[in-house]
C-alpha cells in the first residue's frame, strides 16, 4: 500500500473504533442520525458532510510565496526542533499553539498537498481524543502575533529554543525573503 492508501484506510478503520464523531450538539450536524455517524478524522479535497471541519490550505503571502495556512488565512509554522524530538510546551505553547482536531473535527486539506505529508496522531499532554497535525514531519503551529490573515510575523524567529519556519507544498522549510532552507 501507498502512504495515501494507508493514511485513508487507518482514518476508516480507526475513526468508527474510537468514536470520533461528533454529539448531537455541534453546530453542523443536521440531526440526530448525522449525530450518531462517525467520520473520518481526514479527508482530502472537501469537508465530510456533517462534520465540523478545520481546513490547511495553501496561499500566497506577500514577499515569501506559497505556503501552508489555516482555513482562515493564518500561517502554519514549523519550529525546527519539534522534529528533533523537542516540543513547544507551556509558555512557548501559548504564544505558538499547535493546530489541534478535537473529537468533533475533520481535516480537510487543499487537493495539491500530498496526503502522505499530513500525519494526525494523539498528543498525551492534551484532553482526550484531540489530535495534533503534523505536515512534512513538522507539528503545525499557529502565531498569536500575526493579527490579520496572510500575515507572516513569526517567520525566521529565533524562539522559546528554535526557528520557526512556513512549510511550502513539498515541505520544505520557507523563512524570510533572502534565507534559504
Amino acid at each position: 500500500m501507498n502512504g495515501r492508501s494507508t493514511l485513508v484506510l487507518a482514518a476508516i478503520v480507526v475513526a468508527p473504533l474510537i468514536g470520533c464523531g461528533g454529539d448531537s450538539s455541534a453546530q453542523s450536524h443536521t440531526g440526530t442520525a448525522a449525530a450518531k455517524k462517525p467520520v473520518p478524522w481526514y479527508v482530502h479535497g472537501g469537508p465530510a458532510p456533517g462534520a465540523l471541519t478545520r481546513h490547511i490550505v495553501v496561499k500566497p503571502i506577500p514577499h515569501i510565496g506559497l505556503v501552508l495556512v489555516n482555513g482562515k488565512g493564518f500561517p502554519l509554522y514549523a519550529f525546527v526542533p519539534d522534529r528533533q524530538g523537542a516540543s513547544c510546551t507551556d509558555a512557548c505553547a501559548s504564544t505558538w499553539p499547535v493546530f489541534t482536531l478535537m473529537r468533533e473535527h475533520v481535516l480537510d486539506s487543499s487537493p495539491e498537498l500530498p496526503e502522505n505529508l499530513i500525519r494526525i496522531e494523539p498528543e498525551e499532554r492534551l484532553p482526550e481524543r484531540t489530535r495534533v497535525v503534523s505536515y512534512a514531519g513538522y507539528l503545525l503551529h499557529s502565531y498569536t502575533r500575526d493579527t490579520h490573515p496572510l500575515t507572516s510575523a513569526g517567520v525566521g524567529l529565533d524562539n522559546y529554543g528554535g526557528r520557526w519556519y512556513l512549510l511550502s507544498i513539498p515541505g520544505r522549510l520557507v523563512g524570510p525573503p533572502g534565507t534559504a532552507k
